[in-house]
């Protein structure tokens, strides 16, 4: 699952946007090709507890992974797990989420 609690309010979130009848996207954060290289799983096992709520729990949202997504170049970032605030890393991703639910688990 989550990282223990944080699955709650995951729950909550998706719970309470079935009520109001809001669509939810979940993106799955960009991180630069070095960080990347030494987290020692892949993103279907980094985010397993997302998808096992979101299948388990039959919530209705979209998965956005941009963790390994070759169009976040490592230039976009300011550190190794932030994109610049302003620049094109957060334009794609502000821009796009709606259409780039890519290879999510």
């Amino acid at each position: 699952m989550c990282a223990r609690g944080a699955d709650i309010y995951l729950i909550k979130i998706l719970g309470l946007a079935r009520t109001l009848g809001h669509k939810v996207t979940v993106v799955f954060p960009p991180v630069r090709s070095d960080y990347r290289r030494h987290v020692p799983q892949e993103v279907n096992a980094i985010f397993t507890g997302v998808v096992e709520l979101k299948n388990n729990f039959d919530f209705e949202c979209e998965v956005a992974n941009y963790f390994d997504d070759p169009i976040i170049l490592d230039e976009y970032f300011g550190g190794f797990d932030h994109l610049l605030p302003v620049g094109k890393g957060t334009a794609i991703i502000s821009d796009e989420p709606a259409s780039s639910v890519r290879a999510a688990p």
